[in-house]
């Protein structure tokens, strides 16, 4: 739930700032948001499949802390960090589903 808010956050403070981001950095921050939002919902109802979830989670939570970390800002960080985390979660998810 928190790479969610964090991304979300992020997305609503970048598009509001008249520096403008490339649609890949927008895009992946999106869908990263989307991904950890729907597998937060997955894990609340007890998704059968929530491996495979996982490792779409871990994947996109990567690339996402990778995107955030080339930038400066404790926005920027701060998603990072929550991205490693929440990757590092999910993957132990994984392992044990």
């Amino acid at each position: 739930m928190e790479a969610w808010l964090n991304c979300e956050n992020l997305l609503i403070s970048i598009t509001q700032k008249p520096t403008s981001y490339s649609q890949y950095t927008l895009r992946v921050i999106n869908e990263c948001a989307d991904i950890c939002l729907a597998a937060q919902e997955a894990l609340k109802f007890k998704y059968a499949n929530i491996g495979e979830l996982a490792l779409l989670c871990i994947g996109i939570c990567e690339e996402c802390a990778d995107i955030c970390e080339r930038y400066s800002g404790v926005q920027f960080k701060t998603c990072a960090s929550t991205c490693r985390y929440c990757s590092n979660v999910f993957a132990s998810l994984a392992l044990n589903a």
